[in-house]
């Protein structure tokens, strides 16, 4: 079965945007760009893949990408209506109505991943944001972790819902040189305490 991956990049506390969506506090230079760009080559938008060295490259792990609005609406502003065209793209929204065709909107999150995992493929990349994430928790599999040496302070948090322990265990974590670590989590086993 196909796993759902939450892959962001965040603050030590745990932002990952601020209260407006800024993210300018994350470092876009450095050597993990070029760790996740030789992993993930996949999550690379179309603009800088010809910059980061993967245009043409084969998908390594994913095939699909899920992300909200939240997500979308910088690379529209941007002039990105495709932003990962070489990935099946589905947006959550409740407001957005007219995107390119490349781009699915779909309101049910729970109902699309749960069709997604049951689906022959790839892994599916959750992109982002919070509230998705939080409504989606029940069905995340695995989580990579892209934390920056910065605090926010204030923003939209990793999982940005109410109160629903999930229980991951570290499988690995790698501090790089410009001081960003990535962490892998995978789901563990719920055990009573």
């Amino acid at each position: 079965m196909r796993k759902l991956v939450y892959m962001i990049n965040m603050s030590v506390d745990g932002c990952i945007a601020g209260p407006e969506g800024e993210v300018g506090f994350f470092s876009f230079a450095g050597d993990h760009l070029q760790a996740l760009a030789a992993e993930f080559p996949e999550t690379v938008s179309a603009p800088m893949r010809a910059m980061m060295g993967v245009e043409g490259v084969v998908n390594k792990r994913f095939d699909t990408v899920v992300m909200g609005s939240g997500s979308y609406r910088p690379a529209l502003e941007h002039g990105m209506a495709v932003p990962f065209p070489q990935l099946k793209q589905y947006v959550v929204s409740q407001t957005l109505t007219e995107v390119d065709p490349a781009v699915s909107v779909v309101a049910d999150p729970v109902g699309l991943l749960t069709l997604l995992k049951q689906q022959q493929g790839r892994d599916i990349w959750l992109s982002g944001g919070g509230k998705l994430a939080s409504s989606l928790v029940e069905l995340v599999d695995d989580l990579i972790l892209i934390i920056h040496p910065v605090v926010a302070g204030d923003g939209v948090r990793i999982f940005d819902g109410g109160l629903n322990p999930v229980l991951f265990a570290c499988t690995s974590s790698k501090v790089l040189g410009n001081g960003v670590t990535i962490a892998r989590y995978e789901r563990a086993e719920q055990k009573d305490v």
